[in-house]
């Protein structure tokens, strides 16, 4: 992961950032563990923004991760959908679209 993120200069590029949002299909206490969106996360931490995580589904387990430094975390899947039906491009991105808004609404009430 170390490897990647250094490839994208991902924090020179999150330098003077608001806000860092990472994703991945399925969020569990395992993704703090050399997934991608810990490297994501420990670049808000040191950069001292905030972060969020837009997921497929987010595991039962995953809320330890905000022991981890990870801030909210959102699943794009909020109804009765067959993982089939939520992988349908124009669904995903209905979904995402949604939870982003959702999640942003979070930051905007900040004030």
């Amino acid at each position: 992961m170390d490897i990647v993120l250094e490839a994208i200069d991902l924090l020179g590029k999150a330098e003077g950032a608001d806000l860092i949002i990472t994703g991945e299909g399925a969020i569990n206490y395992q993704t703090a563990f050399g997934k991608a969106p810990s490297g994501a996360v420990r670049v808000a931490e040191q950069i001292g923004c905030p972060n969020i995580v837009i997921a497929g589904g987010v595991d039962l387990d995953a809320n330890q991760l905000h022991q981890e430094g990870f801030g909210p975390l959102f699943s794009i899947c909020n109804t009765a959908l067959t993982l089939q039906e939520a992988m349908e491009p124009q669904m995903a991105h209905k979904l995402v679209a949604l939870a982003a808004e959702e999640a942003g609404r979070c930051f905007c009430l900040r004030g």
